[in-house]
């Protein structure tokens, strides 16, 4: 009968077991029965399989192979509720029941019940830990990145050695976003193009791009082409970064025949754009006969983020309205916000046939950047009675009203957003920053700090500010008060003369710009020259050639204190810096100008 089963020959199987029914009744075994309950439930004979299944006895209850074939079959004719019996019913539980359960629940999309079953799961074989991790990746979510995470750490070492189940393990923490784990499995895992990708592709997403180059680094050296998903990611990545040189240099290693790809020259306008390039940007631009929506977004929004506002305007103009689609107006309006043109957005505003919440979150932060505080809170209000809250419009609102210095708004806002985004966790530990921003500025450090130490004392971190900049074809990230570069002690030297030529030219560093309390052995300016766009400035002038051009890039949108500073920065040392913030780009001269006008 196995014999039969093995070669899919069903049929025989039951002939086989019929006449041995026949002739020997009371000999009937479970190995008997096993054989023809798979043969029947493969053979989908319902009633075939339940008259089998009645000659199951209770003394079979041990018999572990036998129960994992009942419990398919139950599962099979979709009484899931009798599989369940079975095998809560059984003494023992083998690793195929376990296997053979899952299966089912999730065959039932019985979600909760399954987890509840992994629970209950000791030492799990190669098999059923593929299946967990398959399960878990299915599901993208914390839960599941928790469970696949136990598993994992709780994995014998050599199994390891089992590919399926390693590549299972990296599927799931790409799926559930945990490129730590995913990092550590594909060192151990044959390395191959799509691996690389999906590995890219996470740390893209973590806002981790030097990860991203220094994979594709590894990928040459491991003699691994790239193909066009991979250039994609990196140009991606190239993007979160801004750093001119470093674009420059993945572009060249870009295939020519790759170079004429639209969705990769439409990326490369969104580069170049990004970085601060705007005539490489528009030259790749020029060269389309018939632009998309797509390219002339990625064009208006490097015109926006570089502050050039009139020719985002002519560029819309220019676009045919029968293209424009929600980015185009989310581009033109997002420049129209930096530059302070909000009459220009109310016009495009109010023209816009259909608007989203995204649209109206834009004209939300046009409004607030210009200190129109009640018109943007009565837009949310006309946004809310056609939409449902929309939490990025309250952000805005917020990140406003703290340059406005308006403690009582801030508090309000806040609480709303508690109320009405409960789950936002993220943002909500974002807005608590903010109004405690806002408390710091008007003096209030004690319910500052109180607010603080609660976010620490319920696990909640705020966003670490970080500046990205290049050197030798290094990418080099410093944080706040960072001293952890190996050349740490001369960049602090360097800041203490930078300070000292600022305080000469008239700077003043002013407390107010602190939003936390100063401990003993600090002051106001050693706070605010530990900032890390100012700690990357300084190493790049304690090398041994003085530099004429300075990029930086930025998380975080720059502070007061670091954007007046770079302006004097910029014409005290004769030289141009630009510095990409969360916010827009920066290009400050040797005037000490800088392209946003002092409008950020």
């Amino acid at each position: 009968m196995k014999k039969f089963n093995d070669l899919k020959q069903f049929d025989q199987t039951l002939l086989l077991y019929d006449k041995y029914e026949k002739s020997h009744p009371a000999l009937i075994s479970n190995k008997v029965l096993t054989q023809a309950l798979k043969a029947s439930t493969h053979l989908l004979d319902k009633n075939r399989s339940l008259t089998i299944a009645k000659k199951i006895s209770l003394s079979s209850m041990n018999d572990t192979y036998l129960l994992a074939s009942l419990i398919h079959m139950f599962i099979q004719f979709h009484q899931i509720h009798e599989a369940e019996k079975v095998f809560q019913q059984s003494k023992i539980h083998s690793q195929t029941m376990f296997l053979t359960m899952i299966k089912g629940y999730l065959k039932h999309e019985m979600i909760e019940q399954a987890f509840d079953l992994f629970e209950k799961i000791i030492n799990p074989n190669e098999i059923l830990l593929i299946q967990i991790f398959n399960t878990c990746a299915k599901l993208e979510n914390q839960k599941a990145l928790n469970c696949g995470r136990k598993f994992f750490e709780q994995m014998p070492i050599e199994y390891e050695k089992h590919q399926f189940l390693m590549n299972s393990a990296f599927n799931m923490f790409i799926k559930c976003g945990d490129s730590t784990f995913a990092e550590r499995i594909f060192k151990k895992i044959p390395r191959f193009c799509i691996g690389y990708g999906r590995l890219m592709k996470i740390f893209n997403l973590e806002k981790q791009p030097e990860k991203t180059i220094d994979l594709y680094e590894q990928m040459k050296h491991d003699k691994i082409k790239p193909d066009r998903i991979i250039y994609l990611l990196l140009i991606n990545a190239c993007a979160q970064i801004g750093l001119k040189s470093i674009c420059q240099r993945i572009v060249d290693e870009i295939p020519k025949d790759l170079l004429f790809d639209h969705p990769i020259q439409t990326s490369l306008i969104h580069m170049w754009g990004k970085s601060g390039s705007i005539l490489k940007a528009e030259a790749l631009f020029e060269k389309f006969f018939q632009p998309d929506a797509i390219t002339y977004n990625s064009m208006i929004n490097a015109y926006g983020l570089n502050g050039m506002v009139d020719k985002a305007l002519e560029l819309f103009h220019r676009m045919s309205k029968d293209i424009r689609d929600n980015y185009t107006f989310v581009c033109i309006l997002n420049s129209c916000s930096h530059t302070g043109r909000v009459d220009q957005a109310r016009r495009i505003f109010n023209e816009i046939p259909l608007k989203t919440q995204q649209i109206y979150t834009v004209m939300v932060d046009c409004l607030c950047r210009a200190s129109l505080l009640e018109e943007a809170q009565q837009l949310i209000i006309q946004s809310e009675l056609m939409n449902s809250p929309w939490l990025p419009m309250y952000m805005a609102l917020l990140s406003s009203i703290r340059h406005q210095r308006d403690q009582d708004l801030a508090e309000k806002i806040v609480q709303r957003m508690t109320k009405i985004f409960p789950e936002a966790e993220k943002e909500l530990i974002s807005a608590s920053v903010l109004l405690s921003n806002v408390y710091a500025m008007t003096g209030q450090l004690e319910k500052a700090e109180t607010l603080r130490t609660n976010l620490i004392q319920l696990g909640k971190k705020k966003e670490i500010g970080l500046t990205w900049t290049e050197l030798n074809g290094k990418i080099w990230k410093f944080r706040a008060h960072d001293k952890s570069h190996p050349q740490s002690s001369q960049i602090y030297e360097e800041l203490d003369r930078i300070s000292k030529e600022l305080i000469d030219y008239g700077h003043e560093f002013h407390s107010n710009f602190i939003t936390r309390s100063i401990s003993s052995h600090e002051t106001i300016q050693s706070v605010l020259c530990g900032h890390s766009e100012k700690l990357a400035i300084a190493f790049h002038f304690i090398q041994s050639t003085r530099p004429s051009h300075i990029q930086i890039t930025k998380n975080l949108r720059i502070c007061e204190d670091c954007h007046a500073a770079t302006k004097l920065i910029a014409r005290i040392r004769q030289c141009e810096i630009i510095v990409r913030d969360a916010s827009r780009i920066h290009h400050f001269d040797l005037n000490g100008n800088c392209s946003c006008q002092d409008y950020f």
